[in-house]
């Protein structure tokens, strides 16, 4: 469905007064040369609907227009400009008295037909005249007589004007004097069933207004008569089609159906920001797979479903409910209350409930329009028990993957039974989600400021918490820093420094001595080794070699004599190995009698008998004695950081009081926020009272309190709180922090609460509270605190009403059913843009509510919110304008009747037989009260 397609009644563009080239005053220079085609399109290009083809007593061109204008509607491509157009045959007709009245018939009227009236009804009395010059010898009232005897309609054309109705002059002084006579006048005035006034701010307008603020007033374009004129002036008329019976009914109506263009240029009805556009029921018990989908299609505006007792009204309500998951908003009165409970079994599968396995509920719906609209489906499967939401993208439907809460947001609608209506009434509390849901914008702004100053006191109390932390560990560092520095002191008095380096200087040496002297010792050690794996070498044989030649024999002589040369090389080398362990030997020895050797003695004795001394004092080692220096280092650094902690535990203690305030004043921003929509709410209707007490709702607080404390749910602990018999407070903490009645802000009083709660914690000023609630305060942990610290008690909502104007105000909680929904109702009524949903408003209604209340709010309400309101009351269909209505009817399955708006004859019929017992039983009815009325005072 497209967002201009949809059924029931919409606003269609109206000309009612134009000519064409048949009136012989039309202008010169397309008098001979305008086409028929040329004209319709002019009117197409200016985005008028309907047209009333009036020309001066002639129905010349009516049958030119016609097949010119089917030939445009079968035309292949379209041309410019080209849109649909309904034409309504007419005529400007002059009567005997000179003035012009204009006949409107049904499309369907053909030419012959107009000269019925023209030539066969009415006499010229100048014939031969041009058609602008032709007069009719009857009289105005004869003519408009005439008109209705063929069905059409009678307006008054350019009635300010000259060979107008209305028309007359005024004097120096300013008095206007019609020019009709006043019986004529007046019994005109009674026949026609419009007026065409080119301008309302004339003398004549204000002269008969009282007289004709019953009747419609109209626009055309009329004078001057071509096509650049051509939707200078229209009327909005408000139809479910271009038709005669549409027309008539909407003239009938001119505060709800008539619009001229002086009051509106633009749809005097834009598109709602968001509607349902249909619903469609598959497979359910009351309308099972064989009789195929049930399907709705509404209208933007006001939709009303009727029918008789169990046709199936509510279930479509319900059904929506389901599909767009408001389920939990019922869930919210309660999972005890009846309510809930009838929903519940109205999900369940037959025979407990209507759906079956295999049910599918959809719903389409748009947000916005043009190409930043968006196209969604919800769909509610019996499988699995979830909404789920679908996109139109890209000419295919792509699923979401939206939560429930995430679905509602996407789409917000409110959704109201009348049984609902009297719990809100009854439960006022469940009126902030109302209240929220409405300011949802400013509520979103707001929990961003909540979070991040909740956030801040959370960071606070833990900065406070590791500050405290840090400082427990002040007793155990002061006793460790009096050890480390007894035990540095001693080490410094000791002098132990100067023996320590000379020990350390002598030690070293000492070692690189020793060391050096080793790698020697290795060195000589290794050359030793090497001699002794040599040893062999004066043993050595040339073995197996022949000596016989003389050459044989030299080479023998010179391997011997190179032996020999070896041998005696090694025995030289042996000598110089034994004389370098000897000079080693020496040289060690010379070493320990040294005076370096002796000096470093000292050194090293010096530093074992100082180390024993201190042994005496507790430093065990030397080690020992520099880790106590290095350990008074430290601890003095982290005593001085103790005192910083000490200074700045002040300083956090005092932030968190700080953000604990902020947070209370944010809490208590949103009171305002919340006051201040109701005091605008109910700027214009005070028939409710709504004040708001801000965090006082104490009783509903107890169990959160008593839930973040962890106690028990079996124990009173009435230090908290108590009530009386009838479960109204009189005492505990809680009722002393939050009742409105006391000195200080609530605010304040819930700070100091908090405070004496986990001051009792640590057994501090236990004498306010008993034992008990000590003992479970003790053993909770601190991040317990920290949730106590940013919670806050709802507000508390107190309602007043009052029956009529003027009357005092008085506590809902004293009113009957009837005086409840009443206000309620106009709370739900007076406020909202999103579609809302009403099942059987009027129940515990008595009639004058019905009519003063929803009849009047519904009117106003569908100007800028799409409704959808299933009724038994005619009054609140009939009277509140509904631009579409549909009749449901059960024969086994529910099933749609019919769907239409009330222009429609068959829709008016369904009206008065299911709402009014019959035309008969109607017209009985009304006539014994009208004739017992008349006479009376």
């Amino acid at each position: 469905m497209s967002e201009h397609s949809y059924p029931g009644s919409r606003w269609w563009k109206f000309d009612f007064h134009n000519h064409t080239p048949a009136s012989s005053d039309y202008d010169q220079s397309e008098l001979h040369t305008l086409q028929p085609r040329d004209w319709l399109l002019a009117y197409m290009r200016k985005g008028i609907d309907c047209v009333a083809i009036t020309d001066h007593n002639s129905s010349d061109w009516i049958e030119k227009l016609q097949f010119t204008l089917h030939e445009l509607n079968n035309e292949l491509p379209k041309p410019e400009g080209y849109r649909p157009l309904t034409l309504f045959p007419g005529a400007e007709l002059t009567t005997a008295d000179s003035l012009h009245i204009l006949a409107v018939f049904s499309p369907e009227t053909t030419k012959a037909n107009l000269d019925g009236l023209l030539r066969g009804k009415l006499n010229l009395s100048n014939p031969g005249k041009p058609t602008a010059e032709l007069m009719f010898s009857e009289s105005a009232s004869t003519i408009v007589d005439c008109i209705h005897d063929l069905q059409g309609l009678a307006i008054a054309a350019h009635v300010e004007k000259d060979n107008g109705l209305l028309q007359g002059t005024t004097d120096d002084s300013g008095t206007f004097s019609p020019k009709m006579p006043g019986r004529s006048l007046d019994d005109v005035l009674s026949k026609v069933d419009a007026l065409e006034f080119q301008t309302t701010t004339c003398p004549a307008f204000q002269h008969f207004e009282s007289r004709i603020k019953h009747l419609a007033w109209v626009a055309g374009s009329d004078s001057p008569h071509r096509t650049t004129n051509t939707g200078r002036r229209f009327t909005w008329i408000k139809m479910s089609s271009p038709n005669l019976e549409g027309l008539r009914l909407a003239l009938l109506d001119p505060e709800s159906a008539v619009r001229r263009s002086d009051q509106a240029l633009s749809d005097p009805q834009p598109l709602p920001g968001q509607w349902i556009t249909s619903v469609k029921l598959e497979n359910m018990h009351l309308r099972r797979n064989g009789q195929g989908p049930l399907r709705l299609d509404f209208n933007p505006a006001y939709n009303a479903v009727i029918g008789g007792r169990g046709s199936g009204k509510s279930t479509v309500l319900e059904c929506l409910r389901l599909a767009m998951a408001r389920d939990n908003e019922l869930r919210k009165l309660g999972e005890d209350s009846d309510i809930w409970k009838t929903f519940q079994s109205f999900k369940s599968q037959y025979k407990a409930g209507i759906m079956l396995p295999d049910t599918c509920i959809s719903v389409e719906v748009l947000k916005g329009q043009g190409e930043s609209g968006e196209r969604l489906k919800y769909i509610w499967n019996a499988a699995n028990s979830n909404a789920q939401v679908w996109r139109w993208d890209e000419d295919n439907w792509q699923e979401t993957g939206l939560g429930e809460d995430q679905a509602r947001a996407a789409f917000p609608i409110k959704i109201f039974s009348q049984k609902q209506v009297l719990a809100l009434a009854n439960n006022p509390q469940a009126l902030l989600d109302y209240i929220d849901d409405s300011i949802r914008k400013q509520k979103a702004t707001w929990q961003q400021k909540f979070d991040e100053k909740k956030s801040a006191l959370l960071a606070a109390r833990l900065r406070v918490r590791t500050l405290k932390k840090e400082l427990e560990k002040k007793p155990a560092l002061e006793l460790e820093y009096k050890d480390a520095s007894r035990k540095a002191r001693v080490f410094a008095n000791a002098n132990f420094g100067h023996l320590l380096k000379a020990y350390q200087r002598a030690s070293q040496q000492q070692r690189a001595m020793e060391d050096f002297n080793l790698l020697l010792a290795d060195d000589v050690a290794r050359l030793q080794a090497g001699l002794d794996e040599a040893a062999n070498l004066a043993g050595t044989e040339l073995a197996q070699f022949l000596a016989e030649t003389p050459a044989e024999i030299a080479a023998r002589d010179n391997a011997l004599a190179l032996k020999n040369e070896l041998v005696k090389r090694y025995e030289q080398v042996a000598v110089i190995v034994a004389q370098m362990r000897s000079l080693l030997a020496e040289a060690q020895a010379a070493q320990a009698a040294s005076a370096w050797h002796q000096e470093n003695h000292t050194h090293i004795q010096a530093y074992q008998l100082e180390t024993e001394r201190l042994k005496a004092e507790g430093i065990n080692s030397a080690r020992e004695a520099a880790a106590a220096v290095a350990t008074e280092e430290r601890l003095c650094k982290q005593l001085e950081q103790i005192k910083a902690y000490e200074t700045e535990l002040v300083q956090a203690e005092q932030a968190v009081e700080a953000a604990a305030h902020e947070l209370t004043h944010c809490r208590e921003s949103l009171t305002q926020l919340r006051e201040a929509f109701t005091q605008q709410l109910f700027a214009q209707n005070d028939m409710l009272k709504v004040s708001l007490y801000g965090m006082a709702d104490a009783k509903g607080a107890v169990d959160s309190l008593r839930k973040i404390l962890r106690l028990p749910d079996n124990a009173r602990f009435e230090d908290i709180w108590q009530e009386d018999e009838i479960g109204q407070g009189i005492g505990g903490i809680l009722w002393d922090a939050t009742d409105p009645a006391l000195a200080g802000s609530v605010g304040e009083r819930l700070y100091n609460m908090k405070q004496d709660l986990e001051a009792k914690s640590k057994n501090i000023l236990r004498t306010t509270l008993h034992g008990a609630l000590v003992k479970r305060l003790d053993v909770l942990q601190p991040e317990v605190f920290d949730e106590l610290a940013w919670w806050f008690p709802k507000d508390e909502v107190y309602l007043e009403y009052r029956r009529k104007p003027g009357a005092t105000h008085k506590d809902i909680k004293g009113a009957s059913a009837g005086q409840k929904t009443a206000a309620m109702l106009s709370f739900l009524l007076v406020h909202g843009d999103e579609p809302l949903l009403l099942d059987q408003p009027e129940d515990d209604l008595d009639n004058a509510l019905i009519t003063e209340l929803v009849v009047e709010q519904l009117r106003k309400n569908k100007w800028h919110r799409q409704l959808l309101v299933v009724t038994h009351n005619a009054n609140i269909v009939v009277n509140a304008d509904a631009e579409l209505v549909m009749t449901m009817d059960f024969n086994g399955q529910i099933n749609l009747a019919s769907a239409g708006g009330l222009q429609e004859r068959s829709v008016r019929t369904a009206i008065c037989e299911i709402m009014e017992g019959g035309e008969k039983a109607f017209r009985q009815r009304y006539k014994r009260i009208l004739q017992d009325l008349e006479g009376q005072p």
